[in-house]
């Protein structure tokens, strides 16, 4: 844009080279301006006159913002409309991480307002008979702030569960070698081999932690426990006193749902996991991965528990304790499900469940097939809410 008038030739400099502005803030002079006034008022008669061509430009930006944010990051879309100066002076081109950082940068600000709010707010409510009008439109915006940060973290959430279903169903199948992967792969992405819930963080990412359980793929219940040990043997397991070399997959002592005793151990639940494709089921603890399950039961059973007064207890004879085992039900197993263990199998054909008297224990046998199929269900809504296919 080429701009020429008398008043720029009245302030160019000796050299004609520059120009001697009003510098800003200096006293008002009649009849003169600053650059930066002038170059506003430059920029509100060039939008004017190119505005079809703006608007255009402007809603091809907004629907590729959309786009990036509905593919790739839909936890940022509360922060769309707050990011949208920095994103109108993006190129028209932008890449997709200046896109987000510009979201990131506006959750960033709107996270520092929420907070000077909350400030501002315990601030005012000291003397809140003076200010109680504005108290309540502060509270009212803080509400506002609140929600938008909270909708971000569950599609964050959200986002994760799809990429978790997504990666379990990913080490289903066979690799180039045709082969499956072993069932370490799906343990770990479950909950590690050789922790237990108190080695590990398992706070939110709001908190400063990463979430790296999954066991809700399993039971959505079973994140609320007292303590779980993954592939550890019994005699490792804090206030359990037994010299047993016994290990089950992943051990869970008392989910909340159940006790309201936080130093009692009410139910236990154990979860072995078999290699994707295994075809060698059999008869014995070493190829029936359920009478694998009620051996262990009996060693739980038979060992004793120390509260933290020290006293020593054993698991109370009413005391329930659940069993899965996560596996691919092929024809041999079937066939030893149903004529050594009469198990039933479920309306679906995906699953067994059976009670065995003697060890006090529900033992469910379930497919990788309806894991993944009723962990999606669960989150359907949310990920169709998001977009997630």
């Amino acid at each position: 844009i080429a701009v020429t008038g008398d008043y720029l030739d009245t302030i160019a400099d000796g050299e004609r080279t520059g120009f001697k502005f009003l510098t800003q803030g200096a006293y008002s002079i009649p009849e003169e301006i600053t650059r930066r006034e002038l170059l506003d008022a430059i920029r509100q008669l060039a939008e004017a006159h190119q505005q079809e061509q703006l608007t255009k430009v402007q809603n091809e930006k907004a629907k590729r913002v959309n786009r990036i944010v509905s593919e790739h990051c839909p936890h940022l879309r509360p922060f769309i409309s707050e990011a949208s100066s920095r994103i109108a002076n993006l190129p028209l081109h932008a890449t997709e991480r200046q896109i987000e950082a510009a979201l990131y940068e506006a959750k960033a600000d709107s996270r520092e307002k929420m907070e000077s709010l909350a400030n501002q707010i315990v601030t005012q409510y000291a003397a809140h008979e003076q200010v109680q009008a504005y108290a309540e439109q502060l509270v009212s915006q803080f509400v506002t702030d609140a929600n938008r940060h909270n909708q971000s973290a569950l599609a964050e959430y959200v986002c994760t569960r799809k990429a978790v279903l997504n990666v379990l169903e990913a080490n289903l199948g066979t690799g180039e070698d045709g082969e499956h992967e072993y069932e370490r792969v799906i343990h770990d992405l479950i909950f590690p081999r050789g922790h237990t819930s108190e080695s590990i963080p398992t706070g939110s990412s709001g908190d400063g932690y990463r979430r790296i359980d999954n066991l809700w793929l399993v039971d959505e219940r079973l994140v609320f426990h007292q303590l779980l040990a993954s592939d550890m043997p019994l005699k490792q397991l804090r206030g359990f006193l037994s010299d047993s070399d016994e290990r089950g997959d992943i051990t869970i002592f008392e989910p909340a749902f159940i006790s309201n005793e936080p130093d009692d151990f009410q139910t236990i639940t154990l979860i072995e996991f078999k290699r994707p494709g295994r075809k060698d089921f059999g008869d014995g603890e070493k190829r029936n991965p359920v009478q694998q399950l009620i051996g262990l039961a009996k060693k739980i059973r038979e060992g004793e528990f120390q509260d933290v007064k020290g006293r020593t207890h054993r698991l109370p004879p009413g005391a329930m304790i659940y069993g899965y085992v996560i596996c691919d039900i092929t024809d041999r197993l079937k066939e030893t499900l149903e004529t050594s263990l009469d198990m039933r199998i479920a309306a679906d054909g995906e699953s067994y469940y059976y009670y065995h008297n003697n060890s006090d224990m529900m033992i469910e046998v379930i497919s990788y097939k309806k894991l993944v199929r009723n962990a999606a269900r669960r989150n359907a809504g949310f990920f169709k809410e998001l977009g997630l296919r």
